[in-house]
């Protein structure tokens, strides 16, 4: 399943994007070292609304905000998200 986690991302901080992406994408190998299939895909930095979403791939929402925790993150919500395919053209 994939799911979006999103983070505050104050103005002043839009320089650590790549250090929150390093962090999450490590706190998901922590546990996929353990054996629990959890990863981070990418990120979306939206500056108009401060927002930093990771973009995960996990079996559950719980699994994706351990990785956040371990991360030593927090994110404002987690959702489901699902997505589709653009016709050619």
């Amino acid at each position: 399943m994939r799911f979006i986690a999103e983070l505050y991302l104050p103005a002043g901080r839009r320089d650590s994007v790549d250090e929150l992406d390093r962090r999450a994408a490590a706190g998901a190998r922590e546990l996929l070292a353990q054996g629990v299939r959890v990863s981070l895909t990418g990120s979306t930095l939206v500056p108009e609304d401060e927002m930093l979403l990771l973009h995960y791939e996990a079996e559950a929402r719980e699994l994706v905000l351990e990785a956040i925790r371990r991360a030593g993150l927090t994110s404002e919500r987690v959702v489901e998200a699902i997505e589709t395919a653009r016709p050619a053209g």
